[in-house]
């Protein structure tokens, strides 16, 4: 995301994300996913920025007919 204006001297840059994922489906009805997010962020200090790493597990099922 980039700031623009004339208001924005020192801050273009504002955050930037890496997103990577797999699933592996289970069964008929059940999927298993590892999601790992990569992201820098901008602070108010000119030329500083914020690192982090994220990991997301998510287990998905779907209940009832497996006609709907």
């Amino acid at each position: 995301m980039f700031n623009a204006g004339r208001g924005i001297v020192h801050n273009h840059f504002d955050q930037s994300r890496l997103l990577m994922s797999t699933s592996l489906h289970t069964g008929k009805s059940t999927v298993l996913s590892v999601i790992w997010s990569n992201q820098y962020q901008a602070t108010a200090v000119q030329d500083r920025f914020v690192h982090g790493q994220v990991v997301w597990v998510r287990v998905w099922q779907r209940l009832g007919r497996s006609g709907i």
